[in-house]
């Protein structure tokens, strides 16, 4: 959400430097899945940019759907080895929707669940508190990887301020899971208020 295509490329070729052509890091590649947004006026265009935001969801569904065809044949039919590599799934902001949005879609679809994450990270989540509680979204989503990390910060002022003029709704980003009293060893909630 309010970023251009030029600053996905900046962003995309910062985090190339830094990761993928250091050589004391382990990632080996980054992978960047963005989506238009209509405006940097946040206000103004926040509904419009969340409607994109869930049809690019639904897109994401597609291409998870043509990922899990793709490695029933080359995995299962053509049995080519295992790379035995992670992959992680990093979640920023509105990216939440996208992400809500496709598991949503993989439920109606039924397209199966697998555990091809090691980590889900998501990050200043502009996503509901409760979207983990039984019948909601991500209450499956620790299907998809091993491990959940929800980063929140209770002096989150973007995602404060966008709860009174745009979205009434408690963000997870804010104020973590709604009901963490529910203890898994695969959820990790992680209170970053202490980060400036």
């Amino acid at each position: 959400f309010n970023t251009d295509l030029n600053s996905v490329r900046s962003n995309f070729k910062e985090l190339h430097k830094r990761y993928v052509l250091n050589k004391e890091s382990p990632i080996g590649r980054i992978v960047i899945f963005t989506w238009p947004g209509r405006s940097s006026d946040l206000p103004l265009h926040y509904h419009d940019d969340k409607k994109d935001a869930e049809r690019s969801g639904e897109t994401l569904a597609r291409c998870m759907a043509k990922l899990l065809d793709f490695f029933q044949v080359f995995l299962a039919r053509e049995r080519n080895p295992l790379c035995k590599g992670k992959v992680h799934l990093l979640v920023h902001s509105m990216g939440n929707r996208v992400l809500k949005q496709m598991m949503i879609e993989m439920s109606i679809k039924q397209i199966p669940y697998p555990e091809i994450f090691d980590q889900i990270i998501l990050m200043a989540a502009d996503i509901e508190y409760s979207i983990f509680e039984k019948g909601e979204a991500f209450n499956r989503l620790i299907e998809l990887g091993k491990r959940i990390h929800i980063y929140f910060h209770e002096k989150d002022i973007v995602l404060d301020i966008s709860k009174y003029t745009k979205n009434f709704n408690n963000r997870l980003g804010r104020y973590g899971r709604k009901r963490n009293d529910i203890v898994s060893p695969d959820i990790i909630d992680v209170n970053a208020t202490g980060v400036k």
